[in-house]
């Protein structure tokens, strides 16, 4: 009885979630927010009114899970809402070609010139459309003495990962298109014997995992090379010593020659499609935003002039010494002290054990 309890609660939990991708269709929602069973409704309306405020078209439809009974926020924006995100993430698309083509920083005031800008079906795929609302919604930050029953927030916090951390918000994810599925499972995982969609990848999953897939393909078909080459001296190699020697260093010699223009020729294809997808000129790390779940103080940096959060050097050196370092040391004392221990018991257990004798056979 307790198995089929528990085996009736977890189909039910299964359904429960399967049931929240089909309430609203795909092209109603971007990003599906849900909250635990246990919020209550000052929380829900506090939320919504910081994303309304903070980002502007938002489209936010909350609704209740019909067997759960838990709360949902099925997130959307207008196509014009995009375009300005797109901006401000510096988002690269596709340059007419009698424009002079290839790829360029979204831009508000030029927009005309962008392929396919007259189409907001084709301009943007699902997955800039995700990414899009998810910087703003990552980058919502707190005012100063903001403050949500025991959560206070400070100045300038980002509210959606402080919230995720404390259990408010249960989890945020995006949303699959079935009809792009469908096609990616014609094309990529039932195909046999042809080239990846690395495109379609790209313009679905986002630029990091097609590079992974890419990688992925490069490296399965250069491996063929050794594979066939281990496979020929492994056949022509005779019996005796000296042949097999010769193929080894045949084997290595090759390997040698192949790694390397395997790198080579693996730089030269991650720069092909950097180019074609748009992230070749991409900024440092050290130029990018800081994460959202970044804490310090507010200033002026001295390198951009823009406001940044700050974290002194000194507070890091600080933990380090104080606490780093004393945990360390505590940790090497402790095991200083349980091999000392070892060698002493080793030497006790060898003085009290009783002498060996030797036995000898009795005629």
């Amino acid at each position: 009885k307790l198995f089929g309890k528990q085996l009736l609660l977890a189909r039910h939990y299964i359904n429960s979630r399967k049931s929240w991708l089909k309430m609203v269709p795909t092209e109603n929602c971007d990003i599906l927010m849900t909250f635990p069973d246990t919020i209550d409704d000052h929380t829900l309306l506090w939320l919504l009114n910081q994303i309304r405020v903070g980002i502007p078209q938002v489209s936010i439809q909350v609704r209740q899970h019909k067997h759960t009974r838990a709360h949902a926020f099925f997130i959307t924006t207008t196509f014009e809402n995009l375009l300005r995100g797109a901006e401000q993430m510096g988002m690269y698309k596709t340059i007419k070609p009698q424009f002079g083509g290839g790829m360029r920083r979204f831009s508000w005031e030029e927009n005309n010139i962008y392929e396919n800008i007259e189409s907001e079906l084709c301009f943007f795929t699902s997955q800039e459309r995700q990414s899009i609302i998810k910087y703003w919604l990552d980058n919502l930050r707190a005012k100063q003495g903001e403050m949500l029953h025991n959560i206070h927030f400070l100045e300038g916090q980002p509210i959606i990962p402080e919230l995720m951390a404390r259990g408010v918000i249960h989890q945020m994810f995006p949303l699959h298109e079935q009809r792009i599925l469908n096609q990616l499972m014609t094309s990529w995982v039932q195909a046999v014997c042809e080239r990846q969609p690395l495109d379609d990848i790209c313009d679905y999953f986002g630029v990091k995992i097609g590079l992974y897939f890419a990688w992925l393909g490069f490296y399965t078909n250069s491996m063929l090379y050794p594979a066939v080459i281990g496979f020929l001296l492994w056949i022509l190699a005779e019996a005796d010593q000296t042949s097999q020697d010769i193929c080894c260093v045949v084997f290595a010699l090759f390997n040698v020659v192949w790694a390397t223009l395997f790198l080579e020729r693996w730089k030269r294809r991650e720069a092909e499609l950097a180019y074609r997808w748009g992230t070749l000129d991409t900024p440092a790390e050290s130029l990018e935003e800081p994460r959202p779940q970044f804490r310090g103080v507010k200033r002026w940096s001295p390198i951009t002039g823009c406001e940044e959060f700050y974290y002194p050097p000194w507070k890091r050196a600080l933990f380090r010494w104080l606490v780093s370092l004393p945990v360390c040391l505590l940790c090497l004392c402790f095991v200083f002290l349980a091999m000392l221990l070892c060698l002493q018991l080793q030497v006790s257990v060898g003085h009290n054990s009783p002498p060996k004798t030797r036995l000898h056979s009795q005629t």
